[in-house]
């Protein structure tokens, strides 16, 4: 990460969770190398908030819904210009796309799926699969990178 003075990390909450976990653990490691941390959290909430590094700050957003958090994160990261971006979980991944681009693309914007959205989405949360389909090959593609955490999620991605 070559040049990189400060990183924004988008995530719902600090809820209990392998994405929030991994996040807290990558910021550790980047405030070593003295790079500035943020998380932009919609709420200020979950049990993992203790967890957050000496030298990372959080910023809430205090929106109640993904759907409510576009314009917020626009004006969020037209303030805070960062030089990479991270946001974390679908449809969180799309509201951060569409904020980021509103914000006029400041620094990188990489999103990261850690499960696969095939089950996750339209299984577990009922999700009809042409939303999921669509809304992945309309918005992901504007990006910086897409990261999935494993071959299975990368391969669940491309499928869909």
């Amino acid at each position: 990460m070559k040049n990189v003075k400060r990183i924004v990390v988008i995530l719902p909450t600090l809820r209990g969770g392998g994405a929030e976990r991994l996040h807290l653990n990558l910021a550790r490691e980047w405030i070593a190398k003295g790079i500035r941390v943020e998380f932009a959290l919609l709420q200020r909430e979950g049990e993992l908030l203790g967890l957050v590094p000496e030298g990372a700050t959080i910023h809430d957003l205090d929106v109640p819904r993904i759907r409510s958090s576009v314009l917020p994160l626009r004006r969020y990261l037209a303030r805070a210009t960062p030089d990479v971006t991270i946001a974390a979980m679908w449809p969180l991944t799309l509201a951060a796309v569409v904020a980021w681009r509103l914000a006029g693309k400041p620094g990188k914007l990489l999103i990261s799926d850690h499960t696969q959205l095939s089950i996750a989405c339209l299984k577990e949360l009922g999700t009809p699969r042409w939303l999921l389909s669509w809304s992945i090959r309309l918005l992901y593609p504007l990006a910086s990178r897409v990261v999935a955490v494993s071959k299975g999620v990368k391969e669940d991605l491309c499928r869909l």
